[in-house]
């Protein structure tokens, strides 16, 4: 099993999507939590954090979750639930 590092900015987002898991989770949210002004620079910056969590994500294997991006600008978290008939 491959080890993935992560920033401390990852894991703070990280955080913030597991609690709010399948809520939607906007940008500017994502820029107070890490204390961020909204400007172009600081957009990248959660850009790459999120690239960085969604690799961190499919290298759980025993993960089901994954960050989807809704609409530009908003995320969630969604937890796939395989295996689970609906009979």
């Amino acid at each position: 099993k491959k080890v993935c590092k992560m920033s401390f900015s990852e894991f703070l987002l990280l955080d913030l999507f597991r609690r709010r898991k399948n809520a939607l989770v906007p940008l500017s949210d994502m820029l107070e939590l890490l204390d961020m002004k909204e400007d172009e620079n600081n957009v990248r910056k959660i850009y790459r954090y999120i690239h960085g969590i969604r690799n961190y994500l499919e290298k759980q294997e025993e993960s089901k979750q994954s960050l989807v991006r809704i609409k530009k600008g908003v995320y969630s978290l969604v937890c796939e639930d395989f295996g689970q008939s609906k009979e």
